[in-house]
């Protein structure tokens, strides 16, 4: 009993799946097959075809109708078995192919559709051209799925382009030179092992939001009028943008790129370069092409400065990490981090600009070396076949009232004495103490000896950060 029990399922189950089996093959005899010149003839006399469900045998071949394609045509949910030869057709009303399967090669090469033309849900299983051909109305290959390589070269989209959800074989797709006058939506696309885009032109917004490109991705010599919008698309491949131009922005935030160039490629005035959350591999792009360009995030700014390093642009990555510093530091409200990076911008350009510190210490020794001879703070002492200037024994300073000049103290004793230091004596003097300390032969007096500590503190300090960004500079 237990045993017939557990085989009544079991045999439900095979019952079941038999009855679908049988089922299927039945209702698929059951398919209405219509000629294709039964088409054509309705066609060639102005009257309207609709064509639900059914499977069309035969050529559907319109190169040799006169005036073209008046009455609207609806093939909807059907299987067309042979060939579809519609080049240079023109087709005066709506065309809907939605949901059709073309088991052959499918031409509308030349082809003019006055009106909306529809595709969605449509599958063509071997090489389909629509290359040259002019959509007047909206264009809809939404879920469309292209077995074999797709053509669209020097097509005219002149109202909206729906690819969303399209899927293209692991072949050719070739966009190139195409003209999108309306909006372009490939939303979750997947393209081919080589996709061309070259020298289009997208009027409106291109939408390619979380689309795919396994293969090489050649969108070069392309002009984006509108928003480029790429976010969350994957470039597992070469994806190559050179000589592009983006008059709106340029989104890329949330994608996956292995390699992308954009050599060459040209930016609008008010463009704006979205690379947030973005995982790159590969970015290759001069900075100067997008330094007033990036929207700032910190994460981006460090990304790109890791990128360049990877390709060997080292000066591209320190510009890179000047910039982000600055608007780093231009947003920070007034406080201790916003006065120590100003400093830190000041004295070394944030540790990528050693010429920076390098004009600093030259103006500190200039600046400390005037005032030492202006001021005439330092003094000389004896030298040989040389009076002695008047030091009191165990001192280094002249003590006369008033703070007298060495040659007034000089001639106060009866003696000319040596000439007081020049320029020159005081720059070298300053020089000494700003790299390394105060020379023997010269002393400063009274008050300036706290400028010698003071300088040869900020000779240290310099000295230190000249040699940090100098190491960055040649370690790598």
């Amino acid at each position: 009993m237990t045993l017939i029990r557990a085989a009544i399922p079991a045999a439900f189950l095979i019952f079941s799946v038999l009855g679908c089996l049988f089922g299927t093959q039945a209702s698929a005899s059951e398919i209405e097959v219509v000629e294709a010149e039964e088409i054509l003839a309705e066609i060639r006399d102005g009257e309207a075809v609709e064509r639900f469900q059914v499977r069309i045998e035969g050529d559907l071949d319109l190169r040799s109708l006169e005036g073209g394609v008046r009455s609207p045509v609806t093939i909807v949910d059907c299987e067309i078995a042979g060939p579809v030869r519609m080049e240079g057709a023109a087709f005066d009303g709506p065309v809907r192919f939605e949901e059709t399967n073309f088991e052959e090669m499918a031409l509308f090469s030349g082809a003019r559709f006055n009106a909306s033309a529809d595709f969605s849900y449509s599958t063509f299983e071997d090489t389909v051209f629509f290359d040259s051909t002019q959509f007047g109305g909206d264009a809809r290959f939404c879920a469309t799925r292209f077995g074999r390589d797709a053509y669209f070269s020097n097509a005219v989209f002149s109202g909206i382009s729906d690819f969303n959800f399209t899927r293209f074989a692991e072949e050719y797709v070739l966009f190139d030179g195409v003209r999108f006058c309306g909006p372009a939506h490939f939303e979750d696309a997947e393209f081919g092992r080589w996709t061309n885009f070259y020298g289009s032109r997208f009027s409106e917004e291109a939408d390619f939001l979380l689309a795919t490109f396994p293969g090489r991705s050649f969108i070069a010599n392309v002009t984006f009028e509108g928003d480029a919008k790429f976010a969350g698309v994957e470039f597992d491949s070469f994806a190559e943008f050179e000589d592009s131009r983006f008059e709106g922005d340029f989104l890329l935030y949330g994608s996956t790129i292995s390699y992308m160039k954009l050599n060459g490629t040209v930016f609008g005035e008010g463009s704006q370069v979205h690379l947030n959350n973005t995982e790159i591999e590969g970015f290759v792009i001069p900075w100067r092409t997008m330094e007033d360009h990036l929207v700032f995030r910190d994460e981006v700014y460090m990304g790109l400065v890791e990128n360049y390093k990877r390709l060997g642009w080292f000066q591209d990555a320190d510009n890179c990490y000047y910039h982000y510093r600055k608007l780093s530091q231009e947003r920070k409200p007034v406080g201790w981090s916003k006065a120590i990076d100003h400093l830190a911008w000041l004295s070394c350009g944030y540790g990528v600009r050693p010429d920076f510190t390098f004009a600093w210490s030259l103006s500190i020794i200039l600046l400390f070396g005037s005032v030492f001879y202006l001021g005439g703070g330092l003094l000389q002492p004896e030298g040989p076949g040389e009076g002695a200037l008047p030091f009191s024994a165990g001192s280094s300073e002249v003590k006369v009232a008033g703070e007298a000049s060495p040659r007034e103290g000089a001639a106060a004793c009866g003696s000319a004495g040596p000439e007081p230091p020049g320029f020159g004596e005081a720059i070298y003097f300053s020089s000494l103490v700003f790299i390394a300390q105060a020379p023997a032969e010269y002393r400063a007096r009274g008050r300036y000896r706290y400028l010698v500590i003071f300088e040869g503190i900020l000779g240290w300090l310099m000295l230190a950060l000249f040699l940090v960004g100098l190491g960055n500079l040649m370690i790598r």
